[in-house]
């Protein structure tokens, strides 16, 4: 049985380092695709599943950085079990996906450009 795919919003690939703000550090992570919704982030030391975040992206039409607040909303561990079945497939990315919080209209205009712009390349 398939799992329903639970996304209000269609995910794109989006190669860009991340700057993400965590309650006492700040890390940087690669995204691997990005939507109106979240990210997901590349990374072998994701945050626990809750954690709220700051996400901060480089728009290269503005000075500014975008940023925009989430919450990490899951994490995948890259380890596969050693079943043939399982070793057959390509290998999983390590990372989490982050969840953004309701954002501010100019915000959603922003991130839709960026996404615009950058699934074009």
């Amino acid at each position: 049985m398939q799992e329903l795919e639970r996304r209000q919003h269609p995910r794109l690939p989006f190669f860009a380092e991340v700057r993400v703000v965590g309650r006492a550090e700040t890390y940087y992570h690669p995204a691997n695709d990005i939507s109106l919704g979240g990210a997901f982030l590349r990374t072998e030391f994701p945050l626990k599943i809750g954690t709220r975040v700051i996400v901060e992206l480089k728009d290269p039409g503005q000075r500014e950085p975008l940023m925009l607040s989430g919450a990490v909303t899951w994490v995948q561990d890259g380890a596969q079990p050693g079943t043939p079945e399982a070793l057959a497939q390509p290998p999983l990315q390590s990372g989490m996906g982050i969840a953004f919080h309701p954002m501010p209209d100019a915000d959603r205009k922003r991130l839709r450009q960026l996404i615009a712009l950058t699934s074009r390349d």
